[in-house]
């Protein structure tokens, strides 16, 4: 950012000393008719459009209803142009872009040159003083960086509001041309061709047709103090280009250490599936819930209706590969297929018609992990007692919900979730549910500590003991009820 903060405040004090002109001026449009002008419309349709470019109270209006282009007569070497535009467009260039402004063709001849447009250099006011060069061959035509140019760090978007006028100056020397646009140095390309030619301006049809005005159209040769502004121009556009390339070979350098960064963790990674032993004659159990868990595992959530396992960890990417990697092999899995990338491993496992996928992915706070399972049991993974006497971690929640409540008549499709809840239906209705959940709080010794909720779809109250919350939260079921039963700890 520094560097195009210097560029704009050396750019603003050239602009201060911008040269007027001294040289005899030739101005190319009298503010009374178009002598010295010929229209070339871009096809017949064109051609057959009554007055495409009139003039209105001593200005050059474009009307916006023909394609093509107005070339003046006149051809210019080592010149300057300055011109006034005004555009009254709506959405993109002469009658169709909103606070565009068209294009001006410099050095141009009527020859037909790449996608329809003079031979010339094209200054768009359209992009705030893109140029394009017109004068090039067909092997350069899909070749952007040999027609469309735009120095780095001048200013963009010097445009006035639709409806106000722009003030444009144009410096062609030699195989440079300067653009400057409101006063604010936009651009300096070097080299161009065709450098000697005529002035056109660009006429176009627009979606919705919208005049743009032109005004003060007027060319003088380039003298010394031109030169010298051009020159003092370039110095500091010399030095913002050196500039950026020190950044740009900064960050080059910068990405190229983070990469061999990342190459190394990726191999280190890549060390940790190694070739385990697949433990022999180890009776494997295809239930999710015999699946290894490191005791760090946070939010263990069982999907039986998906078929997945996710959780949280605070051991790093490293770590835990290593450990799926023992792990599994130690019950009996054999590691089929792996993917490793810095921040993210993926190994799949296989017993026969069973399969699991471990995908370990690095979060700020540890690592992700989900696991994608087919023909896998998921049998035994909504009771958080037995889940836990096979090693696997479970909140203090999921304990203390399962023994406070026991399951009620008809309950179906339990689930824990959050890390603070567990979740069934019941095909008792609502309120045989809500006194049956409650009645086994009051019996425990616990004290409800609201006024319940009591609607025809809805029974909710909250009960507290030993620094334990419980809350009960039953609803109206197409089967009979529905129960939500959180847990917090004071």
């Amino acid at each position: 950012m520094r560097v195009v903060f210097w560029l704009a405040a050396a750019i603003a004090a050239l602009v201060a000393a911008c040269p007027t002109g001294v040289a005899a001026e030739t101005p190319l449009f009298n503010g009374k008719d178009l002598s010295g002008w010929a229209f070339h419309p871009e096809d017949e349709e064109a051609a057959k459009v009554e007055a495409p470019w009139v003039v209105e109270r001593g200005m050059l209006v474009c009307r916006g209803l023909a394609p093509g282009f107005l070339i003046h007569d006149k051809t210019w070497e080592d010149y300057v142009l300055t011109f006034e535009i005004r555009t009254m467009s709506t959405e993109e260039g002469n009658g169709v872009a909103v606070g565009s402004l068209g294009s001006v063709y410099l050095n141009a001849s009527p020859e037909k040159g790449a996608f329809g447009a003079p031979k010339s250099v094209e200054l768009s006011l359209r992009d705030t003083g893109n140029v394009f060069l017109r004068d090039i061959d067909n092997e350069n035509v899909h070749n952007t960086d040999a027609w469309v140019h735009r120095a780095p760090g001048f200013a963009r978007d010097v445009e006035r509001d639709m409806g106000q006028w722009n003030n444009v100056r144009v410096m062609c020397h030699g195989e440079r041309l300067t653009v400057i646009v409101n006063n604010r140095i936009v651009n300096q390309v070097e080299p161009i061709h065709p450098v000697k030619g005529a002035v056109a301006l660009k006429s176009q049809r627009g979606f919705m047709p919208a005049p743009t005005y032109y005004r003060n159209i007027v060319v003088r040769p380039i003298g010394p103090a031109d030169v010298k502004y051009e020159q003092q121009v370039t110095a500091s556009f010399a030095k913002a280009t050196a500039a950026i390339a020190r950044k740009k070979a900064a960050e080059q350098a910068e990405q190229a250490r983070v990469e061999q960064m990342q190459a190394a963790a990726q191999e280190k990674l890549a060390q940790e599936l190694a070739d385990v032993p697949v433990a022999a004659d180890v009776d494997v159990v295809a239930e999710a819930r015999r699946l290894p868990f490191p005791a760090d595992a946070r939010n263990i959530e069982f999907s039986a209706v998906f078929g997945d396992i996710e959780f949280e960890s605070p051991s790093s990417l490293a770590q835990l590969t290593r450990f799926y990697t023992t792990e599994m092999a130690k019950r009996g899995w054999q590691a089929t297929a792996s993917d490793v990338d810095e921040d993210e491993v993926t190994i799949t496992f296989q017993h026969g018609d069973a399969e699991v996928e471990v995908n370990l992915d690095e979060s700020p706070d540890g690592v992700d992990v989900s696991m994608d399972t087919e023909e896998l049991s998921f049998e035994g993974t909504d009771d958080p007692a037995s889940l836990a006497k096979l090693g696997v971690p479970q909140p203090q929640a999921y304990l203390v919900l399962q023994r406070e409540f026991a399951a009620p008549e008809g309950y179906r499709d339990q689930e824990y979730d959050l890390g603070e809840r567990r979740l069934f239906k019941s095909t008792l209705p609502l309120p045989e549910l809500y006194e049956f959940l409650t009645a086994q709080l009051r019996q425990k010794g616990y004290r409800e500590t609201r006024r319940p909720i009591i609607s025809d779809d809805r029974r909710y109250s909250e009960f507290a003991k030993g620094g334990v919350e419980l809350s009960v939260n039953a609803f109206a079921h197409e089967i009979g009820s529905r129960v939500v039963l959180t847990y917090e700890a004071e």
